[in-house]
């Protein structure tokens, strides 16, 4: 089933001002050098920050208590707010082995690269009215009011670069849940974060990127409204730091990745051979992943440049345009409408029988 509709691990917080479009990302040299400039040392905070909260090793063995607080009303797994002697909150999410799994298999892989992360682990505690459950505790992450919105020309530039960054990370770890549920604004500067990255490894199959790549026809990853923006001509961006990220990942040492596999496979107990087709698949995708997002910017910049033209055109473009028109058209609803008024209701549902099937089987 799909994952959680709200931040799985995160406290409200009042809102922050709406920040200023600036930085345009096409507007010279200095401009994108400044906004790279600016957005590395937003990385760089948050990653730093991140790190000090409790870390993985702690997770696994502090004392941990009911919290007293409302059990969280998200998402499609039961969930409970807990805490330690230090008085740290943390949040638990019951989930299957493949869930934790792919959670814990994220955070490593962006811990290796550098990137920021939320540290996770798996923990077996109790829940109310569920009794003794099996899964993931992360520490709650502060947060501003709000989120992203589903039209992108709104995102400030900053948002749109880091937003862009982290594509490559998401595509490599085969995560496409990144529905617009999935992020939280940090800070001042509304710094977009992915708190949840259960469902890696869940799309190893999907291999051909571009900018309409979902996991599932109702559910589109929110940066596809951002490359819908960009070819329409609406905002200017620039790819060079996805670039980048996608270069730091192409160098990551396969033996460490290796080693975070076979922990993965363990922790979901597939067979010699699954655990082999899953590298195999997880080192193309990563061996690849250059040349994937080389052809993605090329397809979206060639796409720019011939809604631009006058005229109809060829009957190929027309027939591509008109193809291309009715799939924005479809991935618009998914993302303005169909989540809202009818993915999160049917989400909530889901939540709730699957409690009722926790407690007849004591948990598990």
């Amino acid at each position: 089933m799909a994952p959680a509709l709200q931040p799985l691990s995160v406290m409200h917080r009042a809102p922050a001002p709406e920040l200023r479009q600036s930085g345009s990302t096409d507007g010279g040299e200095r401009n994108r050098q400044t906004l790279s400039s600016r957005v590395d040392r937003l990385d760089a905070a948050w990653k730093a920050r991140l790190a000090r909260l409790a870390s993985a090793d702690e997770m696994r063995e502090v004392e941990l208590v009911p919290d007293g607080a409302d059990q969280p009303a998200a998402g499609t797994r039961p969930m409970a707010t807990v805490r330690d002697p230090r008085g740290r909150r943390y949040l638990f999410k019951a989930v299957e082995p493949r869930m934790y799994a792919g959670e814990v298999f994220a955070y490593e892989v962006r811990r290796l690269g550098g990137r920021p992360a939320l540290p996770t682990v798996a923990r077996e505690l109790d829940l109310a009215g569920i009794g003794r459950t099996v899964g993931m505790l992360q520490p709650f992450l502060d947060h501003e009011e709000g989120g992203l919105a589903t039209d992108a020309t709104l995102w400030s530039a900053e948002q749109r670069e880091v937003m862009l960054r982290e594509h490559p990370w998401e595509w490599l770890v085969a995560n496409l849940d990144t529905h617009v549920d999935q992020y939280v604004l940090l800070g001042p500067e509304r710094y977009p974060f992915d708190i949840d990255w259960d469902h890696s490894l869940f799309d190893l199959d999907v291999t051909q990127l571009d900018r309409f790549t979902k996991r599932m026809p109702a559910i589109a990853p929110l940066r596809n409204a951002l490359y819908d923006a960009y070819v329409h001509g609406l905002v200017d961006i620039d790819f060079g730091g996805l670039r980048k990220e996608a270069r730091r990942i192409s160098r990551l040492e396969e033996g460490r990745l290796a080693a975070l596999l076979g922990d993965y496979a363990r922790t979901v107990s597939m067979s010699e051979e699954e655990a082999a087709r899953t590298a195999r698949r997880f080192f193309s995708r990563k061996r690849q992943l250059v040349a994937t997002f080389d052809h993605l910017i090329a397809d979206l910049r060639s796409e720019r440049r011939s809604l631009r033209q006058p005229g109809i055109g060829s009957p190929e473009l027309l027939q591509r345009r008109v193809v291309r028109g009715l799939r924005d058209a479809w991935q618009r609803l998914v993302l303005n409408f169909l989540h809202e008024r009818v993915l999160n209701p049917f989400f909530r549902l889901y939540r709730r029988l699957l409690a009722v099937q926790l407690r007849k089987h004591g948990g598990h």
